[in-house]
């Protein structure tokens, strides 16, 4: 990936380019101390330093994302890259055929063997507020 500069007295998060038109990012885009860059990330939805990677997930698409075993690709290549991976989980509780047990030990997974942080937010703001501080830290 190509260095990218921040622009002096701004906050510097690069954004992958699927992120485009989302809600979190509309948040992000008011904040006048923050340079966004979309990009086509390799890892991630958001780089928020050298060491800090954020995955953004609905509830829904986090439970999907449990199904088809893609939820640990993804956790894997984090911990691969990165050094503080971050799952954000936003919104709440979604009624599904799953079982909750498999929720709970895929949660237990992602921070035993991969060691990633899970945050729950409970709408896109509260997500963008949760970048933002993670890359102003």
């Amino acid at each position: 990936m190509q260095k990218v500069l921040p622009i002096k007295n701004k906050i510097l998060v690069l954004v992958d380019y699927r992120e485009e038109g989302s809600e979190v990012l509309k948040h992000l885009e008011k904040r006048e101390d923050v340079q966004l860059r979309m990009l086509d990330l390799e890892v991630g939805d958001y780089v928020v330093s050298e060491r800090v990677v954020v995955e953004r997930k609905s509830y829904l698409d986090f439970l999907n994302s449990i199904k088809d075993g893609r939820v640990f690709h993804q956790a894997e290549k984090m911990h691969d890259f990165y050094e503080r991976p971050v799952l954000i989980l936003e919104g709440s509780y979604v009624e599904t055929n799953m079982n909750e047990n498999a929720v709970t030990a895929a949660l237990a997974s992602l921070v035993a063997k991969y060691g990633v942080t899970v945050l729950r937010v409970p709408r896109a703001k509260e997500a963008a507020d949760v970048i933002y501080w993670l890359a102003k830290k």
